[in-house]
């Protein structure tokens, strides 16, 4: 059963992230800086140091993708509220415009994949969910 669980999450994992990849080159964006755009949605605010250590990527490495980012007007920084030695990244309206259109795709591909799912199935899986995201709480505690 986890093994059919394990291949049906990556199977989903791939779909999704292609569907991410087909808009990300529609606005000429990697895969990598679309995770990072996605970080600084969910965090609001992060530091390239941090950035850095979430992706486990060569710091010049990620400094490059996010040059890009900046470039393409869907990062800027500002000093951080914390520590006015360090800068912070945020999403500007353009990256967050970017990123809100690139999960309602993916929310959308949800859907289609539900849509066979009766109304009681879906409050099952909603609770499985809701199950297997609790434990994974407690593994990274």
């Amino acid at each position: 059963m986890y093994k059919q669980l394990e291949t049906i999450i990556t199977s989903l994992n791939e779909d999704l992230e292609l569907v991410s990849q087909q808009i990300g080159s529609k606005v000429d964006i990697s895969h990598e800086q679309f995770v990072i755009l996605r970080l600084l949605y969910n965090q609001q605010m992060m530091s390239q140091h941090a950035i850095t250590h979430k992706l486990r990527r060569e710091q010049s490495l990620v400094s490059r993708w996010i040059k890009k980012l900046r470039r393409l007007d869907y990062v800027k920084s500002q000093t951080s509220p914390v520590d006015m030695r360090r800068k912070d990244l945020l999403l500007t309206e353009r990256g967050l415009e970017l990123v809100r259109q690139i999960n309602e795709a993916r929310v959308s591909l949800l859907e289609v994949r539900g849509q066979n799912l009766a109304q009681d199935e879906q409050a099952q899986l909603a609770t499985l969910l809701e199950k297997l995201t609790d434990s994974d709480k407690t593994i990274d505690a």
